[in-house]
């Protein structure tokens, strides 16, 4: 018995006709243990049901479905009487189901792009953001608490984003590398050309992410460290606000759509010797713009921001930043009193209650590499 939505008489005449050869093949013959099995015989069948299906094709897309999916059925159940062969002689009955399958079909979904959907919710948000990868789907959705309607809108606002600016890269001169400095500079070129910025050949490195052993730097939660220096920005080779973009860029390249990978921002605004040093109040517009950004592109990325080390009479930077967040980002975010100064030492009292004390010595390290002689 076959069950489908085709309405033609003519059309349920065929798949009768169908039926009929599809119980015939699963007669006990072809049963492997039974003394009239014929490997011939089971080939000459195979080939006939396969031709019967791929070239008698009425003109309907109803038909055209129900033709693939009966396809698919009769092979499984094929496979199944071969493998596990059961003594009954009874014709074998087939039901094509077009609902969906149970929820435990897409239970690991890490390494795949299109899948079948997990819950209704997303099988809208993927019918109105196709170009959307299931873990996008299901950071847009958890960022906005299941509201499809809000999720399609920031969704769809991040992919023509995302969008424009792989346009911009194809026509940015591709430069030879991979590490996470050559990141840096391309994320940078195509922030520039976006901007209209002059011609600059690269941009100072204001984030970047540490491999130890061919692994990323991670803290206790596991999860990837990104270190912003935003002392290092020169606003005489671009705004501020082109600098925010590059760092949009740079993390749109290295957080992989395909994962709901976490990371550990950590916001160090000491200043450092030989960078531009620019003031507090000039970092603002950086601070204001990449949290806009940050928030409205990549959802749910975010493990915890550390900022640090902030003087206590720079607490105002703090106040006129956190209404520019979601509560549930600004609770995520902790700050680290202490002093600003190029030679000041890192808080790690505050630092080693969330990664290790070897991992924070690594990241003051990397920071002092970049002071300039």
């Amino acid at each position: 018995e076959i069950q489908s939505t085709v309405s033609s008489e003519a059309n349920m005449s065929v798949l009768q006709s169908w039926s009929d050869h599809f119980h015939y093949m699963m007669e006990p013959p072809f049963q492997k243990d039974d003394a009239d099995f014929s490997w011939g015989r089971y080939a000459a069948h195979l080939g006939g049901m396969l031709l019967l299906f791929l070239f008698w094709t009425p003109l309907t897309t109803e038909f055209d479905f129900v033709k693939k999916q009966t396809v698919s059925a009769w092979y499984s159940v094929l496979h199944s009487s071969i493998e596990k062969p059961t003594p009954s002689t009874k014709p074998s009955t087939v039901t094509i189901s077009t609902t969906p399958p149970p929820a435990s079909v897409c239970s690991d979904e890490k390494n795949m792009s299109t899948w079948v959907p997990c819950s209704p919710k997303d099988a809208e948000l993927a019918r109105l953001c196709p170009r959307a990868t299931s873990q996008e789907r299901q950071r847009f959705l958890d960022s906005r608490s299941g509201n499809v309607k809000q999720a399609t809108k920031r969704l769809s606002t991040y992919l023509e984003w995302h969008t424009l600016h792989q346009r911009i890269s194809r026509n940015v001169p591709r430069r030879i590398g991979v590490s996470d400095e050559d990141i840096w500079n391309r994320a940078c070129l195509v922030a520039m050309t976006a901007r209209k910025e002059r011609d600059v050949c690269t941009l100072p490195r204001v984030v970047r992410s540490y491999k130890v052993g061919g692994s990323f730097l991670r803290d206790n939660d596991e999860k990837r460290i990104v270190h912003v220096l935003p002392a290092q920005i020169d606003d005489r080779l671009a705004k501020p606000s082109t600098y925010a973009l590059a760092l949009a860029l740079y993390l749109d390249e290295v957080l992989d759509r395909h994962s709901t990978e976490q990371m550990t921002v950590m916001i160090d605004v000491r200043g450092g010797k030989g960078w531009a040093n620019i003031p507090a109040h000039k970092l603002l517009s950086f601070i204001q713009q990449s949290a806009k950004l940050l928030m409205a592109m990549f959802p749910e990325r975010l493990n915890r921001c550390l900022l640090y080390p902030v003087p206590s009479a720079a607490k105002w930077i703090w106040n006129i930043v956190r209404p520019c967040l979601d509560a549930k980002t600004a609770t995520k975010i902790q700050l680290f009193i202490g002093q600003d100064g190029v030679n000041a030492p890192a808080p790690v009292e505050d630092m080693v209650k969330f990664m290790s004390a070897e991992t924070a010595a690594i990241i003051e390290q990397e920071r002092k590499k970049d002071f300039k002689r």
